[in-house]
């Protein structure tokens, strides 16, 4: 008969098999999840977003940025006057120049941050607003000896809110000589039961979330959990229901207000020349309006020039600056883009000459 040794050693066996096989299979549903499963966004983000929109192929979630372009891909685009073209994301997640390849160039440095505006919405590659910035100058600045370096950091979505982090990110790297800040239609939107700074506060809380993104078994049962209680207990679309005209805006006018003052502040501190650009829509837009005329005000206050956008697109028919004015109030086309950038070369050019004469 076994002796009470060989039982020993017939149960380590039995439980060294069994915690094996354990193992493997928790193991065998971890790689399941990462090549078959889409974790939904953190839970700071379900007030914010539906919590049906996921990490896709084009986007990746922040806990800074709420969500960024997932880098070095290409991203077709279809227009409506131009039929389809490409996007080019670059290796930092931005459509345009690379910062990493440029570090020993010349010529003066020109960051542009903003949204969609800046993305260059429904425009070809070498048609947004940067590019043809960067076309003007280089044809109409003499005083440049070396053609100007245009950084683009626009991602459509983006507030002031995300537009200060991307400028905490980028600005000490690039050190421009000029920043260009194109921003504010996505701050007076609605939010959605919470503001932008408040998502940030709630992401900089969360202790748990970087341990449970290591896991994709763990994400998919917090979502299976959370997902269950949402239809299950308390239905709820985040999207419904929304007041469109009264709710609370994702950025408020007075955080609209202390983000500009940011930009002011970080440009004396790297020495760069700041410019403030207004933003268009087709019609009065009674949200929008207080965050145009705090830009021209805090322009004037603290001497940062105003391309007001805003006013100088009234001047045009809606048709010949607007992609498509019928269905989209805000996007330009590639004739308002080229006007926007000829209007920012100019106070541009005005300004180098400004400080030219006065030196």
């Amino acid at each position: 008969p076994p002796t009470h040794t060989h039982v020993n050693i017939l149960w380590k066996k039995y439980w060294s098999f069994a915690l094996v096989t354990v193992a493997s299979f928790f193991i065998l549903l971890e790689v399941s999840f990462r090549l078959f499963y889409h974790p939904l966004p953190p839970p700071h983000f379900h007030p914010f977003v539906n919590p049906e929109w996921k990490t896709d192929s084009v986007f990746a979630t922040d806990p800074r940025l709420f969500w960024r372009f997932l880098p070095s891909q290409m991203i077709p685009g279809l227009s409506d006057r131009t039929g389809d073209y490409t996007i080019w994301i670059n290796r930092e997640g931005y459509r345009g120049r690379e910062w990493h390849s440029e570090q020993h160039a010349k010529g003066d440095r020109i960051l542009v941050i903003g949204d969609s505006c800046v993305f260059g919405w429904d425009a070809h590659e070498g048609k947004t607003f940067p590019d043809r910035l960067r076309d003007y100058m280089e044809e109409v600045t003499p005083w440049i000896n070396d053609p100007p370096l245009v950084y683009q950091r626009g991602v459509p979505g983006y507030t002031s809110h995300q537009a200060r982090l991307v400028l905490q990110e980028w600005g000490s790297l690039i050190e421009p000589n000029w920043i260009v800040l194109y921003i504010g239609t996505n701050d007076c939107t609605p939010r959605v039961e919470k503001s932008d700074r408040e998502i940030t506060e709630l992401s900089a809380e969360s202790v748990f979330e970087p341990v449970l993104r290591k896991s994709f078994l763990t994400l998919a049962m917090r979502d299976f959990i959370f997902l269950a209680t949402k239809n299950l207990i308390w239905e709820r679309d985040y999207s419904k229901g929304l007041d469109l005209v009264n709710a609370p805006a994702r950025v408020s006018l007075g955080e609209f207000a202390e983000n500009l003052h940011f930009f002011i502040d970080f440009s004396k501190r790297i020495e760069s020349n700041l410019i403030f650009l207004t933003c268009q829509n087709v019609g009065p837009h009674p949200r929008l309006g207080p965050y145009n005329e705090t830009i021209r005000e805090i322009g004037s206050e603290e001497d940062v020039p105003v391309v007001d956008v805003a006013d100088l697109f009234l001047e045009y028919p809606n048709s010949e600056v607007y992609s498509r004015p019928d269905v989209d109030k805000v996007h330009p086309n590639e004739r308002g883009y080229d006007l926007i950038a000829q209007w920012t070369a100019d106070v541009m050019i005005r300004s180098a000459s400004e400080n030219v004469e006065d030196e």
